[in-house]
C-alpha cells in the first residue's frame, strides 16, 4: 500500500518532521466536522480514493494501524462499505481513527447543513460502516495530563533494552 500522497493537518502550524499541508477549520475551534470538511478541501487536488481521519490525541496510531483501516474499507470493492472505524476496548467507535471512501465522505459532508458544532456522528449517519476491533490498543487517547504522562512513560525507551514499553520498538 502506498504512503499518503497528501498529508493535511488541520490546526495551528507547528514544526513537523515531514512536509504537510496546513489548514484551519472555519470557524477555529468549530469542532471535528468543520475540521474534516476543511481538511478534505485542502486535499482536493489529490486523487486519493481513500481519506483517513486521525486525531492528534491518539499517540499510538502507527502506519500499520492506518494500513489496517484503509484495507478494511477497501477490502471488497464490490461492497458498499463507505468507512472503516476502529472500535476501542470498551466497544465504542473511535470515529477519529477512521478511513473513508472519498466519494462517500464528500456525499456525507454535503448533507451537513451547518458543520460548526455538528457532532461527528452526523457524518457517519447513513454511511455503511465497517467496524475494526482495536486489538493493539492504538486508539488509546490522551485527553488529560495524566493520560499524556502515562503515554510518555510507555513510549520512553528503556535504558536497558532501548525498546519502548508499548510496541517493543527500538528508538
Amino acid at each position: 500500500m502506498r504512503e499518503a500522497a497528501t498529508l493535511v493537518v488541520v490546526g495551528p502550524e507547528r514544526p513537523t518532521t515531514r512536509p504537510v499541508r496546513w489548514t484551519r477549520e472555519s470557524p477555529p475551534g468549530g469542532g471535528p466536522v468543520p475540521a474534516l470538511a476543511d481538511g478534505l478541501a485542502a486535499a482536493a487536488g489529490g486523487a486519493a480514493e481513500y481519506i483517513v481521519l486521525l486525531a492528534a490525541d491518539l499517540p499510538f496510531l502507527d502506519p500499520p494501524a492506518v494500513r489496517e483501516l484503509v484495507a478494511a474499507v477497501a477490502a471488497d470493492p464490490d461492497t458498499d462499505t463507505d468507512v472503516a472505524v476502529y472500535v476501542d476496548a470498551s466497544g465504542r467507535d473511535q470515529m477519529l481513527a477512521s478511513a473513508f471512501r472519498r466519494s462517500a465522505l464528500i456525499r456525507s459532508l454535503g448533507s451537513v447543513a451547518e458543520p460548526a458544532g455538528t457532532r461527528l456522528a452526523a457524518v457517519f449517519a447513513g454511511l455503511s460502516v465497517r467496524r475494526v476491533p482495536d486489538s493493539r490498543g492504538v486508539t488509546a487517547d490522551c485527553d488529560t495530563w495524566d493520560s499524556i504522562a502515562a503515554a510518555r512513560r510507555l513510549l520512553a525507551p528503556s535504558a536497558d533494552t532501548g525498546e519502548d514499553g508499548r510496541h517493543g520498538r527500538h528508538s
